[in-house]
């Protein structure tokens, strides 16, 4: 096991029971309350957001560690389904979201740790970042282990 790739997966595990916490600490008026900033979607829709995301985010880094490059996703797309998983989860429950948040969050860890150095140094232009080439590990950090942390402060209704 490479230590990097554990490295990783354990910021990734740290972030993600971090989520867990605050979702566990919900009332059901925190659960319901449109967040501040992310479009006043609920804090649910968020945390549940968060965990349908782990397999996507961790599919680009893949992608980009196999050599396969990055897809060619835009923000418009990401924004777009971001929309549509806030429509259709709209009465997402707390339990089906931690089950989520646990489920998905071991097998992306477990992804995480089988990587090795050299797939961590793999690089690609990433489409979403004007083609700025990045590692696979660096997308691990950002898009990974960073979106959580992206929408964190907005699941503990900061």
């Amino acid at each position: 096991m490479s230590a990097r790739a554990d490295a990783l997966a354990k910021r990734f595990e740290e972030q993600n029971a971090a989520v867990m916490a605050s979702v566990q600490k919900m009332s059901d008026a925190d659960w319901n309350a449109p967040t501040a900033a992310e479009d006043a979607r609920p804090r649910g829709v968020v945390a549940h957001h968060v965990a349908m995301s782990h397999h996507p985010t961790l599919g680009l880094m893949q992608a980009i560690a196999s050599g396969q490059g990055a897809p060619p996703i835009t923000w418009d797309m990401i924004h777009a389904g971001n929309a549509q998983h806030a429509e259709q989860s709209a009465n997402v429950s707390r339990d089906e979201t931690l089950a989520l948040l646990r489920d998905n969050g071991q097998q992306v860890a477990e992804a995480l740790r089988g990587m090795s150095d050299e797939q961590l140094d793999m690089t690609a232009p990433l489409p979403l970042l004007g083609d700025h080439a990045m590692s696979a590990e660096q997308i691990g950090d950002f898009l990974v282990v960073g979106h959580i942390g992206m929408h964190a402060a907005s699941i503990k209704g900061e």
